[in-house]
């Protein structure tokens, strides 16, 4: 630790979130971490509690939401009001991933149609790619 007793600098809460540094900064530019203070020479300092927010971004993260979506989930965590209610915007989450889902099958079965058209097909002579220059 550097400082204080509870203040850290940007590679231990680095290390401790499991992240790198240039990620916390990221979080901070975007307005997802509050800008921390900083030494007279310069140096962020962090309380220890920056750990637990970026962790719980990160999950955020590995759970599919995106930036907007964790803006708001750390507004509900930090005030608790339930102007912002987290089950709606999981709930928002699902329905965008079910619709990714689909548009994701909807291509894999039309690329595995073009795959077959292009089977025992000579190098030359690919329906695939006739197929995507006629794509417009």
């Amino acid at each position: 630790m550097s400082g204080s007793d509870d203040t850290m600098r940007i590679g231990e809460v680095a290390r401790r979130a499991g992240v790198t540094a240039q990620t916390i900064r990221f979080y901070e530019r975007r307005g997802l971490l509050p800008e921390p203070p900083r030494t007279a020479a310069g140096y962020r300092t962090y309380r220890s509690d920056s750990v637990g927010m970026i962790k719980f971004i990160r999950r955020a993260r590995d759970h599919g939401f995106s930036l907007e979506e964790i803006e708001q989930l750390l507004r509900a965590r930090e005030s608790g009001l339930p102007s912002v209610d987290p089950h709606l915007i999981a709930l928002r989450r699902v329905r965008a991933l079910e619709t990714s889902a689909r548009t994701t099958e909807a291509q894999r079965r039309r690329l595995e149609l073009l795959l077959e058209k292009c089977a025992g097909e000579a190098d030359g002579e690919c329906s695939l790619l006739r197929a995507l220059e006629e794509l417009d």
